[in-house]
Order: C-alpha cells, then sequence, then structure tokens
C-alpha cells in the first residue's frame, strides 16, 4: 500500500472534519436549526452558527491554519447553509420526495469538498492528491468496492 501523505497530515484532515463536526452537528441546536431555516440571513441564529464554525476551527486548529483559510472555511460553510436553506424552501416534498436527506448529504458533501480542498491546500498535496486519485481509479479491487458502496 503507498502512503500519499503523513500522520501528521492526516492529523490535520481529521482535524478539521471534527472541528466540522463540532460545530455543525455537537452545538448546533435543534432551536437554532429551525430559527435560521425561519429567517434564514436575517436571523441571528445564522450568523452565531458562523461565529461558532469560526471559534471551534480556530481553537481545533489554531496552530496549523492560517486566517486566510479560516475565513474560506467561515465563508464558505455560511454560503452552503445559506444555499440550503435557500433549496429547502424552493423544493417541495412532491418534487423530491427525500428533500431531507438529499439535502442533508448535498450540503455535508460540499462542506467536506471544501475542507478537503483546504487540506490539499495547507499540505501542498495537490500533485500527491492527484497521484492517489489515479492510483484508485486505476485499482480494480478499489472500484469495485466502491461501486458495492454505491450500489448498498
Amino acid at each position: 500500500m503507498n502512503n500519499f501523505f503523513t500522520f501528521q497530515e492526516g492529523t490535520l484532515l481529521i482535524l478539521l472534519f471534527t472541528s466540522h463536526l463540532l460545530a455543525d452537528f455537537i452545538f448546533a441546536t435543534d432551536k437554532n436549526v429551525a430559527l435560521r431555516k425561519e429567517g434564514m440571513l436575517k436571523s441571528q441564529a445564522f450568523w452565531l452558527h458562523g461565529l461558532c464554525v469560526l471559534v471551534v476551527t480556530w481553537l481545533i486548529n489554531r496552530n496549523s491554519l492560517s486566517w486566510s483559510l479560516l475565513v474560506v472555511i467561515v465563508i464558505s460553510h455560511l454560503i452552503i447553509d445559506y444555499l440550503k436553506l435557500l433549496a429547502n424552501r424552493k423544493i417541495t416534498v412532491t418534487q423530491w420526495k427525500q428533500k431531507e436527506l438529499g439535502l442533508f448529504v448535498i450540503d455535508q458533501a460540499l462542506h467536506a469538498s471544501v475542507l478537503i480542498i483546504v487540506w490539499v491546500y495547507m499540505i501542498d498535496g495537490f500533485s500527491r492528491m492527484q497521484m492517489a486519485v489515479s492510483h484508485f481509479a486505476n485499482n480494480y479491487n478499489i472500484l469495485l468496492k466502491f461501486l458495492g458502496y454505491l450500489i448498498a
């Protein structure tokens, strides 16, 4: 097995995801989520959630994350959350029966994508990421397992 990333680099990614999970799930109360849905950008809860993302991400990643990357994470988080709120209002359940689940999956996939891009930038790993993707894309066993997960 090839090691495309070091233990320390992997730890950085885990810390980024940990801060996201804490801010988005542990510290986000049902009441605040409801207030964000109702008031959207006018809601104090929406902006407090952004502040929570900022503080939690900074506290957990302060030794490795620059201010500019922290701003990228927070702004993109707020944009993604706003787009989810907007889609939630525009799409009806009759148009998409699995609306809540679908929006949740899309929302989290977008957040994960931002965190992975920031992480790859932090570790200067774009060339290694390309190498890792081509390695996995050319591995028949991995592709079959991935296809199995998609089907299941």
